[in-house]
């Protein structure tokens, strides 16, 4: 995935927060995710999504479901099933969330019915680590 695929453009404020103006059709959720980010945050989510990516590699159920209940926040339920959120915003954008039973990874809005965003933890990370690329390059201008 390509950044300026997925998202139509980007403003800045007077105070350096850069921000996506919308995303490209389809990507909406993606667009709040990364938006959710700011340079100084990209580094902690990335390093918490390797963390989880590691535990999901490992294919090792109990370990990554002791993880998620000690490290993180738990599991919740969403719309009847259970989910773990493991980044993205907990309250206003989308979160990232764990579905262990089908071992997989998605945006959900936190508000609205935009429905689930399927994406891996690599390309999400592959996302954060453009972004930071675009964001650190526009400041050194």
């Amino acid at each position: 995935m390509k950044l300026l695929e997925v998202t139509k453009g980007l403003y800045w404020t007077e105070n350096k927060l850069f921000y996506f103006k919308e995303a490209a059709d389809g990507y909406f959720q993606l667009g709040e995710y990364l938006n959710t980010f700011q340079l100084a945050d990209i580094d902690e989510e990335i390093s918490n999504l390797e963390k989880m990516q590691t535990f999901i590699e490992a294919n090792e159920p109990e370990k990554t479901r002791d993880y998620i209940m000690n490290e993180l926040a738990g599991f919740d339920d969403y719309d009847g099933e259970e989910f773990a959120c493991i980044g993205g915003d907990f309250q206003f954008r989308s979160r990232l969330l764990y579905d262990r039973d089908a071992n997989n990874t998605f945006l959900y809005p936190n508000y609205g019915d935009g429905g689930k965003f399927y994406i891996t933890l690599p390309d999400a990370i592959d996302l954060l680590l453009q972004k930071k690329v675009l964001v650190q390059t526009l400041l050194s201008l």
